[in-house]
C-alpha cells in the first residue's frame, strides 16, 4: 500500500497529495459554515436581545420624562399666581366685588356689562376656561356692604385640604406636588423616596371656593373717612380668604371725569396707599381714558387738565434738549390743548356725562383690564404671600363678623322684628368655643386658627334688606324698644326693588343693650329684611347719630302700653295683656302714639333712655317734641321720611336722573360662573334734597352721599 502510494523514485505519489489537500480545505470549509453559522445564529440572538434592553431604556426614559412634566403641572397647578396660571394654559377663577361701577351700571343691556365682556376677552387671550362671579350691588351700596358680601362667601379650601392630605412644601412655602402618607414611606430598602404625588381628587377639592384674581371696585359712594377703613377691611380679607389671589383695584373714571360727583377723587389717595400695602395693582380708569400715554408711562397721578401729565413729561424733556423757554411753552400749549380736546371727545365717547361707563365705556374698561394683565403675563409675576400688617389697627375689629338671617328672628307684627339677646349671646358663645370669629350661622371663615378670637362679636350693627320704590325707613332700637339705635331712611326711584346692606349704627353691646328691635314703615319694606350684621368695632361718623327719634317701637296691649319681651325677644304677660294686632285698616301697633322719651347716646357709646335716670350724651340730639309732656305722635309705621340727605347726595341724584330721563338706563347683576343673572332696569327720578326741622347741622367732613340709581 505504501508502494502505492509512491512513484518510481520512491517519492511520495502527488495524485495522494492533492485528496489530502483536498479533504483537508472539504474540513476547513465545513469548519467556517458551521462557525458561521452558530455565529449567525448569536448574532440574531444578541440584536434581539439588544433592541429589548435598549426598548426597556426608551420606555424608561420616556416614562421619567412624562412623569416630569406631570409633576410640573402639578406644581403649577398648586403654585402659580393668576398671571402664571394664563401663561401656563391653566383655567382660572375671578371675583368682581363692589359697588355700581363694578356692577356695570350704565350698560343698556346684559351682554355690554364689562365684567361679562372681560370673561370673553380672556377666554379668547389665553384660551383657557375663565369663571367670574361678580357679587356687586348697586346704588347707594359701597365699603360696607362689600365687606359684609365678601364675609360672608365661604373660605378657599386649598390650604386647609393640602394640608390634611400631607402635602410637601419646601423651603420657599411652594409646594412640591408631592405628599407622605406616613413617616414608615419615607424610605424604601434601597434608600429612594417614596412619597406619592397629590392625586387630581386632592387638587380639585383645594380649588373649591379659591379664587385667583379679585378685581375691588370702591370708592365713589364712600365719604373718605369710611372708605378708608372699609377698603382696607375688604383687601386684607382677600388675603385671609384666598391663600394665591392676586387683586385689582379700579380707580373709576368719575375721578377724574366727574370730580363734583361721588367721591372717588377724595379717595384717591387713599386708593393707592392702601393698594400699594397689600400688593394690589391699580387702573386707574379715568387716566387711562383721558391721558393713556401717561398712563401707558406708568404715570398714577390723575391731574386736570387731562393730558396736563403727558405734556408736563413733553416739555421737560424739551428744556432738557436745550430748546427755549418760548418754543417749549409754545409746542407744550398747543399738545395739552390737543390732548385736552381728545379726552373729551373719550368722555363724551365712553361715559355717561362722565359718571358711568356706557356700552363703549363698558368695552372701553374690559379691554383695558385684559391688556393689564397681558403685560402681567408677560412678566410671569408671580403670588406674594406675605400678610402686611394692616395701616389702621380698627381694621383687625372687621375680623368680627356674624350673620344673623332673618329666619333667626322673632317677628312681633308686620312691621317690627326683633334679634333677641339671647340669639346673640349664643352666637357669641359659640365664637368663644370655637376660638376664633367665625360666622355661626352662615360657613365662612371655617379655617382653624385663621381668625384670633377677640372676645367679642362686634359693636357695628347692620341690616340686609331691599328697597322698595317710594320713601323707605327702618328705625332700630335697643332693651325694651325706648332706646334709639339707628335709623336709615332712603328714597328710591326704582320699579322693582334693590338690595341695599347698610350700617345702623355702633357701639352696640348685648350685655348693656339687649334685644335689637327694627321696625319698618310699611308692611311691604319688613318683607324684604333677610337679615342682621354684627361686625367692626369702631366708631361711625356721627352724624349716624344724627336721626330723628320715636319714643317706642314694639308691642302695646289693649289699653295701648308697651309689652315687655324676654330675651328671647317674646312677648311677656300672654293673660290679660295680650298684644293688639294690627287694626284692619293696616295700621301698626300703638298708632295713637306712645307717651316716651327719645334715647341718646353716651360718651361711652351704650344707649341710654332719659326717663331712666341714665346719663344723655352732649353730641346726641334730642329731636323729640317736648311741648306735650314729651309726647311724640310717631310711632312704629309712621316715621316719615325726615333723614336729611346729606352732602352731594342730591347733585348726584339729580344729574344722573337728567341722564336717564330720556330713556331708561339697564344694567344688571352677574354671576358668570353659573350664568345665573339678575336684571334690571331704572328710569331714574332725581331725589330732591330733604330738609329736617328739627334734625341736628352736619358738618362738610362728614357729607353723605346718596345715588338713586337700582339694581332691582
Amino acid at each position: 500500500m505504501c508502494k502505492r502510494l509512491r512513484d518510481k523514485r520512491g517519492e511520495m505519489n502527488p495524485l495522494f497529495i492533492r485528496i489530502i489537500i483536498g479533504v483537508v480545505c472539504v474540513l476547513i470549509l465545513i469548519s467556517v459554515g458551521i462557525s458561521a453559522l452558530l455565529d449567525s445564529q448569536s448574532d440574531k440572538e444578541y440584536q434581539l436581545w439588544a433592541r429589548e434592553e435598549n426598548q426597556k431604556v426608551f420606555d424608561d426614559s420616556q416614562q421619567t420624562r412624562i412623569t416630569e412634566r406631570q409633576l410640573l403641572k402639578l406644581k403649577r397647578e398648586l403654585n402659580d399666581s393668576f398671571y402664571q396660571r394664563l401663561e401656563h394654559d391653566l383655567s382660572v377663577r375671578v371675583l368682581i366685588v363692589g359697588d355700581a361701577y363694578g356692577n356695570g351700571f350704565g350698560a343698556s343691556n346684559k351682554s355690554a356689562v364689562w365684567s361679562r365682556l372681560l370673561q370673553a376677552g380672556l377666554k379668547k387671550k389665553f384660551g383657557v376656561k375663565v369663571e367670574i362671579e361678580n357679587i356687586t350691588l348697586s346704588g347707594t351700596n359701597g365699603g360696607y356692604s362689600t365687606w359684609a358680601r365678601l364675609m360672608a362667601l365661604p373660605d378657599g379650601t386649598a390650604g386647609e385640604v393640602l394640608s390634611a392630605a400631607g402635602a410637601v412644601k419646601n423651603k420657599e412655602g411652594a409646594y412640591t406636588g408631592e405628599l407622605l402618607s406616613s413617616a414608615d414611606d419615607v424610605k424604601n430598602n434601597n434608600g429612594s423616596d417614596t412619597s406619592e404625588d397629590v392625586d387630581a381628587k386632592t387638587v380639585t377639592a383645594s380649588r373649591q371656593n379659591e379664587y385667583d384674581l379679585c378685581i375691588v371696585s370702591l370708592g365713589m359712594t364712600d365719604e373718605p373717612g369710611m372708605f378708608e377703613l372699609y377698603y382696607e377691611g375688604v383687601l386684607r380679607e382677600v388675603h385671609r380668604k384666598y391663600e394665591k389671589c392676586s387683586i385689582i383695584s379700579l380707580l373709576s373714571n368719575q375721578a377724574l371725569t366727574a370730580p363734583e360727583l361721588g367721591y372717588a377723587d377724595d379717595n384717591y389717595d387713599a386708593l393707592y396707599r392702601i393698594s400699594k400695602r397689600y400688593g394690589a395693582s391699580v387702573i386707574n380708569v379715568g387716566l387711562e381714558m383721558t391721558d393713556p400715554d401717561a398712563a401707558a408711562k406708568g404715570a398714577t397721578m390723575s391731574q386736570l387738565p387731562y393730558g396736563s401729565a403727558t405734556s408736563q413729561i413733553l416739555a421737560a424733556d424739551m428744556r432738557s434738549d436745550g430748546i427755549s423757554e418760548k418754543k417749549v411753552n409754545e409746542i407744550s400749549a398747543k399738545d395739552l390743548k390737543d390732548r385736552t380736546a381728545a379726552a373729551e371727545k373719550a368722555i363724551e365717547k365712553y361715559t355717561i356725562g362722565g359718571l358711568y361707563l356706557n356700552n363703549e365705556g363698558q368695552k372701553f374698561l374690559s379691554d383695558r383690564i385684559v391688556h393689564f394683565i397681558e403685560k402681567k403675563v408677560s412678566k410671569s409675576a408671580a403670588y406674594k404671600a406675605d400678610e402686611p400688617a394692616p395701616l389702621r389697627k380698627e381694621v383687625r375689629t372687621l375680623d368680627q363678623y356674624h350673620y344673623f338671617p332673618v329666619s333667626k328672628l322673632v317677628r312681633l307684627d308686620d312691621f317690627t322684628y326683633v334679634l333677641a339677646e339671647n340669639q346673640v349671646s349664643n352666637a357669641t358663645g359659640a365664637l368663644s368655643a370655637a376660638g376664633n370669629a367665625n360666622n355661626v350661622e352662615m360657613p365662612v371663615n371655617t379655617s382653624e386658627n385663621k381668625k384670633p378670637f377677640t372676645g367679642t362679636i362686634g359693636s357695628i350693627v347692620g341690616v340686609d334688606y331691599d328697597l322698595v320704590p317710594g320713601d323707605n325707613d327702618l328705625y332700630a332700637a335697643t332693651g325694651d324698644g325706648t332706646v334709639g339705635f339707628g335709623r336709615i331712611t332712603q328714597h328710591y326711584d326704582g320699579d322693582g326693588k334693590e338690595r341695599f346692606i347698610q350700617p345702623l349704627n355702633d357701639g352696640y353691646s348685648v350685655d348693656s343693650d339687649g334685644n335689637i328691635l327694627l321696625a319698618f314703615s310699611t308692611k311691604e319694606q319688613a318683607d324684604t329684611l333677610r337679615g342682621v350684621i354684627i361686625g367692626g368695632d369702631f366708631a361711625l361718623p356721627s352724624y349716624f347719630d344724627g336721626y330723628q327719634r320715636v319714643p317706642y317701637i314694639g308691642l302695646t296691649d289693649s289699653d295701648g302700653k308697651p309689652v315687655d319681651l324676654d330675651k328671647d325677644g317674646k312677648p311677656l304677660g300672654e293673660g290679660d295683656d295680650k298684644p293688639v294686632s294690627p287694626d284692619t285698616d293696616g295700621k301698626p301697633l300703638g298708632e295713637s302714639g306712645i307717651k316716651g322719651t327719645s334715647a341718646t347716646k353716651n360718651d361711652e357709646g351704650s344707649r341710654q333712655n332719659e326717663a331712666s335716670g341714665r346719663n344723655e350724651a352732649s353730641k346726641a340730639i334730642d329731636t323729640s317734641d317736648t311741648s306735650s309732656e314729651n309726647t311724640i305722635e310717631t310711632t312704629a309705621a309712621t316715621f316719615g321720611n325726615d333723614q336729611t340727605a346729606y352732602g352731594n347726595a342730591a347733585a348726584v341724584s339729580e344729574s344722573i336722573s337728567n341722564l336717564m330721563s330720556e330713556g331708561a338706563i339697564e344694567a344688571e347683576v352677574i354671576t358668570l360662573a353659573d350664568e345665573t343673572r339678575e336684571e334690571f332696569s331704572q328710569d331714574g327720578e332725581g331725589q330732591e334734597e330733604t330738609t329736617q326741622d328739627d334734625g341736628p347741622s352736619v358738618p362738610d367732613e362728614t357729607e353723605w352721599s346718596s345715588y338713586e340709581i337700582g339694581n332691582h
